[in-house]
C-alpha cells in the first residue's frame, strides 16, 4: 500500500473496502452464471444511474426496492470485500457491478451467457482514458501516419486489414490441441518459434530450413496468417502479438497450450527502435529520443508494453499457460527448453535436445534464410536487415541516456506496482 492506494496487478484500488486476498480470489475464481446481469463501467461513467435503471426494470417500475435497499446491496461490486461476500451468498440470478479492467475480470464471464452492460463516457467526463472493454461494441478505424488503427491500437498497414482483425479477434476458434505463442513485439518471438519448430520435429532441421517462420507459426491477426490457420488441419502452432483484451475469447474455454515470453522493456524499446527505423511499411522514427517518447506513450505497434504485459500476467496461474522470459532463455537455454518440452508433454532424446539447442542458437539462425528475414523483398527495408540483430540482454545501457533510464524507471514503478518481487528477472 503506497500513496493511499492498494496495488494489485499494476492497478491502484482504494484501501478501504478492498483487500489483496479478495481481489485475487474474485479475479481468478468468481463464477458468473448464465442468468446473471453484469454492469461494467470505468468509475464516474454513470454506474449508479444505470444500477437505478436496472433495479427499476427488474421490479417492473415498483420503487419499494430502490427506496429500501442501498445501491451497493442491490448490485454488489464483484471486487470489493463486502460485495464479493454478498454475491457468493446470494442465490441467482444476480445483478452485479464492477469497475475491473478487462484483463482482470473473472474469466468465467467469457464462457457464460450472462448479460453485460457497458456504458461509456467521454474521457473528459471520467478524468481518464476511455476504452470499451468489449471489443465488439466499438468499430473505429483510421489510417493515419502510416498506421492501421483498430480498437485504439495501431498496426502496420501492410499485411493487416480491419476486416481480418475484427473477425480474428471476435470469431477465431482456438482448439484444445493448439499451441499458442504470445509476445509483445521484439521480445523473442522468432527465437521461440525456432525452438518450438525444432521441438515439434524432434530436432530435425528440414522444416526450419525449408519453410519461413511465419508459415510454420502463422500470426492469428495478419491477413495471410489468419487464412493459413483456418485452412490448417490438426494441432496448430500459432503466434500473436495481440494484447489480452483483443485476443480471441475462444482461448479462455480451451485447453490450448499458451506460452507467453516477456523481455526487459528497455531492451524491447531499443530493439523496436532499430526494427522500425529500417522498415518502409510504417512511420520511421527520426531519432531514438523520438521513439523513446512513442514507446512510453504506447504509440507503437500493438500499443503499450505496460498494458500488454499487465493483461497477459492475469493468465499466469493457469495450468495451460507457461510464462518465460528472454533473459532466462539466454542465460540457461537448455533448462528452459527442457521446461518447454515438459509443458508441451514432448519427450526428446539427449541427441534431439542437443539439436534443438544448437539449431536455435543465434549463430545458426543468422545463417538460416528461413528464419532471418532474408527471403523478404529488399525494397521493404531502407538498408540490409536481419531479424537477429544482437540477441543480448542489457543492450539498452549502450543506448539510453541516464535521464531516459531514470524517466523510464519512474513510469515503470508506477505502471508495474503491485506485482510480486522476483516475477520479472530484469528487476
Amino acid at each position: 500500500m503506497t500513496d493511499g492506494y492498494l496495488w494489485f496487478e499494476g492497478i491502484g484500488f482504494p484501501v478501504v473496502g478492498y483487500s489483496y486476498e479478495v481481489l485475487k480470489e474474485a479475479c481468478a475464481q468468481f463464477v458468473i452464471k448464465d442468468e446473471d446481469i453484469v454492469l461494467v463501467t470505468y468509475p464516474k461513467s454513470g454506474t449508479h444511474w444505470l444500477v437505478e435503471i436496472l433495479c427499476l426494470i427488474h421490479s417492473h417500475g415498483d420503487t419499494k426496492w430502490i427506496r429500501s435497499v442501498a445501491i451497493w446491496d442491490r448490485s454488489p461490486w464483484t471486487e470489493t470485500d463486502d460485495g464479493y461476500k454478498l454475491l457468493n451468498e446470494r442465490e441467482g440470478p444476480w445483478l452485479m457491478s464492477s469497475h475491473l479492467p478487462f484483463h482482470l475480470f473473472p474469466k468465467s464471464l467469457f464462457t457464460s451467457k450472462a448479460k453485460s452492460s457497458l456504458p461509456v463516457s467521454p474521457p473528459t467526463s471520467t478524468g481518464g482514458h476511455c476504452r470499451n472493454p468489449c471489443t465488439s461494441h466499438r468499430e473505429l478505424i483510421t489510417m493515419t501516419d502510416g498506421y492501421l488503427w483498430f480498437e485504439g491500437i495501431h498496426f502496420p498497414v501492410v499485411g493487416y486489414s480491419y476486416e481480418v482483425l475484427k473477425e480474428a479477434c471476435a470469431q477465431f476458434v482456438i482448439k484444445d490441441e493448439d499451441t499458442v505463442l504470445v509476445t509483445y513485439p521484439k521480445s523473442g518471438t522468432n527465437w521461440m518459434i525456432e525452438i518450438l519448430s525444432l521441438i515439434h520435429s524432434n530436432g530435425d532441421t528440414k522444416w526450419i530450413r525449408s519453410v519461413p517462420f511465419w508459415e510454420r507459426s502463422p500470426w492469428i491477426e495478419t491477413d495471410d496468417g489468419y487464412k493459413c490457420l483456418n485452412e490448417r488441419e490438426g494441432p496448430r502452432l500459432m503466434s500473436s502479438h495481440l494484447p489480452f483484451h483483443l485476443f480471441p475469447k475462444s482461448l479462455f474455454a480451451s485447453k490450448a497450450k499458451v506460452i507467453y515470453i516477456m523481455r526487459n522493456p528497455k531492451d524491447v524499446l531499443v530493439s523496436g527502435y532499430y526494427h522500425q527505423s529500417v522498415m518502409k511499411l510504417c512511420k520511421q522514427p527520426e531519432s531514438l529520443e523520438q521513439y523513446f517518447q512513442w514507446f512510453m506513450q504506447g504509440n507503437v505497434h500493438y500499443g503499450s508494453w505496460f498494458e500488454h504485459i499487465r493483461g497477459w500476467m492475469s493468465m499466469r496461474h493457469r495450468e495451460n499457460v507457461l510464462l518465460l522470459s528472454y533473459e532466462e532463455l539466454q542465460k540457461d537455454p537448455r533448462s528452459t527448453i527442457e521446461r518447454i518440452c515438459q509443458f508441451l508433454g514432448k519427450k526428446l532424446t539427449p541427441e534431439e535436445l542437443d539439436s534443438v539447442l544448437k539449431n536455435s542458437s543465434f549463430q545458426v539462425m543468422k545463417q538460416n534464410k528461413m528464419s532471418n528475414y532474408e527471403t523478404l523483398p529488399v525494397d521493404l527495408f531502407t538498408r540490409p536487415f536481419l531479424i537477429t540483430r544482437k540477441g543480448i540482454c542489457g543492450d539498452w545501457k549502450n543506448h539510453l541516456t541516464v535521464a531516459q533510464a531514470e524517466a523510464f524507471d519512474k513510469v515503470y514503478q508506477e505502471k508495474m506496482a503491485g506485482f510480486s518481487k522476483g516475477l520479472f528477472p530484469w528487476e
